[in-house]
């Protein structure tokens, strides 16, 4: 047998084949596919969401719940024996992960700083329909408790001043 002139290009060429691919290379490529195809429109899809909201929609997801709160008043000296109401604030949003954990994770020194700022209260407080300085008083309190500038407003909801 003689020896052909091959070139080493062409030797390459008849030696390396590439891998055959199997069914189940395919199905693993087409899965990864699929896989990626939904996660890039489900981001888009929360970013479209993100990015319809309103501000006032996006300030009910920064909203956290702080609980129900009870002003009581001097009996001696006082227009209401007691006032009940809900809060709740709304978070900065350049803050907002971090400041829904401190709150979790401070949520009995909120309270109780709440507690100690309404026991110092005057019905004078609640006179002001917008309550615009006891709201202001307790933003501070709150942002005292956990040691840091996360409340961007408060919200008093079911206030209840029954007369005595």
């Amino acid at each position: 047998m003689a020896a052909e002139n091959v070139s080493p290009d062409d030797a390459l060429e008849t030696t390396a084949q590439p891998a055959k691919s199997g069914p189940m290379m395919v199905s693993v490529r087409w899965l990864i596919g699929v896989v990626l195809s939904l996660f890039a429109v489900n981001a888009a899809a929360t970013g479209m969401v993100w990015m319809s909201l309103s501000g006032d929609e996006s300030k009910l997801l920064r909203e956290v719940e702080l609980g129900g709160f009870t002003y009581v008043g001097d009996p001696t000296e006082t227009a209401y024996e007691r006032i009940e109401f809900q809060l709740a604030v709304s978070l900065l949003p350049e803050v907002q992960e971090p400041a829904k954990a401190l709150l979790k994770l401070h949520c009995r020194k909120v309270e109780q700083a709440v507690e100690e700022l309404l026991r110092k209260s005057r019905d004078a407080d609640f006179e002001d329909p917008e309550l615009t300085d006891l709201k202001r008083r307790i933003q501070e309190t709150v942002n005292h408790a956990i040691n840091r500038r996360v409340i961007d407003e408060v919200l008093i909801t079911d206030l209840q001043t029954p007369p005595r």
